[in-house]
């Protein structure tokens, strides 16, 4: 299991897109929060978790596409 930890990238305002290595599988609480900037993501089909507000306020990301192995999502 290789995670990105609990607010890893929070209000990193000039990330803009993010690319998902295979090897993760869970993403965490508040990982992406507040990253205004980032539009486009690409969630592998490893993921089984994506945490509480990972992606909360993340206003320019107007669409996520979640692989069908995510089991569990947490409150956005």
């Amino acid at each position: 299991m290789i995670e990105i930890g609990d607010n890893a990238f929070i209000y990193c305002s000039s990330l803009k897109e993010m690319l998902i290595p295979s090897s993760v599988t869970i993403i965490d609480n508040g990982t992406f929060k507040c990253c205004t900037s980032l539009s486009k993501i690409s969630l592998p089909s490893s993921l089984t978790k994506i945490g509480e507000n990972a992606f909360y306020e993340c206003s320019s990301l107007k669409k996520i596409l979640i692989p069908s192995s995510v089991i569990e999502i947490g409150k956005f």
